[in-house]
């Protein structure tokens, strides 16, 4: 399963004009695979992974949303606080793990802007580590970033910008931060959701750039067919909304096909959206990392690489015959040659035109004994 989900995308990021076309103002490289090294911090309680898919194997009943949080772990005992025998961490022990990197730049009104996120994230959907980093490179270089990494009895946060000249620590309990996924296990989250075609909706965690812990609900509508470059294909919807403390709700919808690859996302009252290569061929079956781009299917029918085609085929047949025309010995070469094929008929072409034009070899020509 979960080598099924580590693959890497690439993706446009447009700006919608007033007439709702897009157009191409950057790009994004998404990256999962599987890594092996030390593994520092596990919770030892029952497992977020089987909390969480315990839900998502309910085949679409009722909405599981009752009140507060869904995904509820285990109360924890004091021990378990404390990381007692029961509870805490498993030390140095190797297991496979999931690296997610994430890499955006873009034209916001002329200026240069960009996000990373690099997120190590356990086989049980648990984030031991996530750096996220959010910039805007005008007049000066303005950086906001988030660190979350997993310690012993807590996870360890630390929030930094340098236009407000900010650096903020604080540490969350292991109780309050039960339900939290990253930036970068949402990312593995979408692509295992459209994999199992989970219809319903359910409530995580997450956290804000600044910080701070978000509710986080996904409504999932299950596999339906969609148009996507011209191809009927099965498609996966989820919309993702935030809501932050103060009450403040941010909404995503993103589509991806049945194999997880993300087709399209993007933000409610926001000019930008992330999409596909829209020369991409898609499939059901899993992307080979790079989306293949069938050229010759489509150069023929884009105006703009049409015409530039048409251009430079001209410019190269002008620099021809201008050569030929300033050069006419190339000329008799190449009749010569050709009238040596015809007559002697070589079995071996090759070795005959080695043999040929081997006399025009700088080692072959004669030399003056006293020229050194």
């Amino acid at each position: 399963m979960y080598e099924a989900l580590t693959f890497r995308e690439n993706l446009i990021i447009s700006r919608l004009e007033q007439n709702g076309a897009p157009t191409a103002v950057g790009g994004i490289c998404v990256n999962v695979e599987m890594v092996r090294g030390e593994q520092p911090l596990e919770r030892r309680m029952e497992d977020f992974e089987l909390k969480l898919m315990r839900i998502l194997d309910a085949d679409g009943e009722a909405d599981h949303m009752v009140g507060g949080s869904m995904l509820e772990r285990p109360r924890l005992s004091e021990e378990d606080e404390t990381g007692g025998a029961n509870g805490g961490i498993a030390d140095g022990i190797t297991y496979n793990k999931l690296l997610v990197h994430v890499a955006s730049q873009f034209d916001v009104d002329g200026v240069n802007a960009g996000s990373n996120i690099t997120s190590w994230v356990d086989r049980n959907m648990h984030t031991v580590e996530e750096l996220r980093r959010e910039f805007v490179n005008d007049v000066n270089y303005n950086e906001k970033s988030l660190y979350m990494g997993l310690k012993k009895k807590w996870y360890y946060v630390k929030h930094t910008s340098s236009m407000e000249t900010l650096d903020e620590r604080k540490l969350y309990s292991l109780r309050k931060a039960k339900n939290y996924i990253s930036e970068g296990a949402n990312i593995i989250l979408l692509r295992y959701l459209a994999f199992t075609k989970y219809f319903g909706r359910f409530e995580l965690a997450c956290a804000y750039i600044n910080g701070d812990l978000c509710r986080n609900i996904y409504d999932c509508f299950g596999a339906e067919s969609a148009m996507v470059n011209d191809c009927r294909l099965d498609v996966y919807r989820v919309k993702r909304t935030i809501i932050e403390e103060c009450g403040l709700e941010h909404v995503c919808v993103s589509v991806l096909t049945l194999q997880g690859q993300l087709i399209k996302q993007e933000w409610e009252d926001c000019d930008y959206v992330m999409h596909v290569n829209p020369h991409a061929r898609l499939t059901n079956e899993k992307p080979p990392g790079n989306q293949e781009l069938l050229l010759k299917d489509y150069w023929l029918e884009d105006m703009q690489m049409l015409s530039a085609y048409l251009d430079q085929q001209n410019i190269c047949l002008m620099k021809n015959k201008s050569y030929m025309i300033d050069h006419p010995e190339l000329q008799e070469i190449i009749s010569d040659y050709v009238n040596e094929i015809l007559m002697l008929r070589p079995n071996n072409i090759l070795e005959f035109t080695l043999n040929y034009f081997g006399i025009f070899d700088e080692a072959n020509l004669p030399r003056n004994d006293y020229i050194r």
